[in-house]
């Protein structure tokens, strides 16, 4: 069995695996494309893989872009095509078996495990020919065949009327021609407002980058690059999800460190040094197999807050930011207690400690009282009342759970690193790391959330 195999840029990635699976496999195939990861057009390789199946030069076509449903699309276009596009396993046996598929198509989101289980199930069954099956076919063909005759009446028509206003053709050219060039200028600024373009203040500049350019360069400042492919994605959604948020609520939104992390190539260029290319390949492909992916609440688009670590427990949005939302409130996430940097001990001197907190005297602390989330709500020091998060930020501490013990110093044990509202990054990759896909994840820290494409 010879096999033909194609993928736009999107699916270049998931072909060069099937590409060594088959050769592991030892199944002759033909690679039509594309060879690189540069934007391409999934109907220029849907084409030559499936004019291959049915010039006989190979027997079968695979078909890998985002979704799997445009190239399924194109390739049904071609008359004697039969393309499937499939999920799963059974889907693809039964895309043989029953419909005489002779190309697949499906997701680039598909993970390797996954792909060879729908290319097996592909290659290995056959058709079957129950008169049942084989009438259903039929009937396919035969409205292939009306179709064929309905857009040769129609090239025809095209024809006639393409001769008739040719005139009109060579006139709006040489209009085109003649405008004049402040015009043309006009016009190439409408094409580029079309463009999905996002603003950063960087070091005192204003920057603008392609949207998915500008999730990247957040994803790889927010997050260790090491970090589990399933957890990267959750980070890349939810952070496409915090720029619309703020996009809808100030059209000319500058995105900024304070809103989320950017860091620039350079500085990605010294802090990856030998793996800046390695890394670089693999955020890109997180953020472009998420592309478009938002979370929403009731059809709406939520704030996604995230953070560094969990004590053991998210937090209520209301015990934090005050605001109470119904996606952000406290739930478990003691997947990081296992973590060497979960339980921090620091040390500073009693007087900076009363100079930070504006208080004076032998240091008494009573009236502790806590979240939900196990972090302090309310402390009271030496007669004065804080609110935990007050403490955390007074004294530049990694949490808000926190235990205060006084001796010649003031000794401060932390759990945790950050606010702990919405998602815990490190949670999120120690729940990749259990096998947990990254809607799952998504799911799981915010509460009653769908993933949706935004429109």
């Amino acid at each position: 069995m010879k096999i033909g195999i194609g993928a736009d840029h999107r699916g270049y990635k998931l072909k060069n695996k099937l590409v060594k699976y088959l050769q592991k496999k030892k199944i002759e195939f033909v690679d039509y494309g594309t060879f690189s990861e540069d934007n391409r057009d999934y109907n220029d390789y849907a084409y030559p893989v499936c004019k291959a199946v049915l010039d006989n030069e190979v027997d079968k076509g695979i078909l890998i872009c985002g979704t799997g449903i445009g190239m399924s699309i194109a390739a049904n276009k071609m008359r004697g095509i039969m393309c499937a596009k499939v999920d799963n396993y059974s889907e693809a046996k039964l895309a043989t078996e029953h419909n005489h598929a002779n190309v697949i198509a499906f997701s680039a989101k598909k993970s390797c495990l996954e792909m060879k289980d729908i290319v097996d199930a592909f290659l290995k069954s056959t058709p079957n020919n129950d008169e049942k099956y084989l009438r259903r076919i039929d009937k396919i063909f035969d409205l292939e065949k009306q179709k064929s005759y309905k857009q040769y009446f129609y090239y025809w028509c095209i024809y006639i009327i393409m001769k008739k206003f040719v005139i009109i053709f060579f006139l709006l050219l040489f209009i085109y021609l003649v405008i004049p060039n402040e015009a043309k200028d006009k016009i190439e600024v409408v094409k580029q407002s079309e463009e999905e373009i996002v603003t950063i203040s960087y070091q005192d500049d204003l920057i603008q980058i392609p949207i998915n350019q500008y999730i990247y360069h957040v994803l790889a400042c927010e997050v260790p690059a090491s970090f589990e492919e399933e957890s990267l994605k959750a980070m890349a959604v939810a952070i496409r999800t915090y720029y619309y948020y703020k996009i809808a609520i100030d059209s000319d939104y500058v995105s900024t460190n304070s809103d989320q992390c950017y860091i620039s190539d350079d500085a990605l260029n010294d802090k990856w040094k030998d793996n800046y290319s390695f890394y670089k390949d693999k955020l890109m492909n997180i953020v472009y197999s998420t592309e478009g992916e938002v979370i929403k609440y009731d059809d709406e688009i939520i704030i996604p807050f995230y953070f560094s670590m969990s004590n053991g427990y998210t937090e209520n949005s209301s015990d934090v930011f005050v605001s109470s939302l119904p996606y952000l409130v406290s739930t478990s996430s003691d997947w990081e207690s296992k973590l060497p940097s979960f339980e921090v001990t620091s040390e500073i001197s009693v007087s900076e400690f009363s100079n930070k907190l504006g208080i004076e005297g032998n240091i008494v602390i009573e009236n502790v009282s806590y979240t939900p989330g196990e972090r302090v709500n309310y402390i009271t020091i030496n007669g004065k009342t804080f609110r935990g998060t007050e403490v955390r930020k007074l004294l530049g501490l990694r949490s808000a759970d926190f235990d205060i013990n006084i001796n010649d110093s003031v000794y401060i044990t932390t759990r945790g690193y950050g606010h702990g509202v919405g998602m815990s990054q490190y949670g999120s990759n120690e729940m990749a790391k259990e096998g947990y896909s990254y809607k799952d994840i998504l799911k799981y820290y915010y509460n009653g959330v769908e993933i949706v494409y935004n429109s």
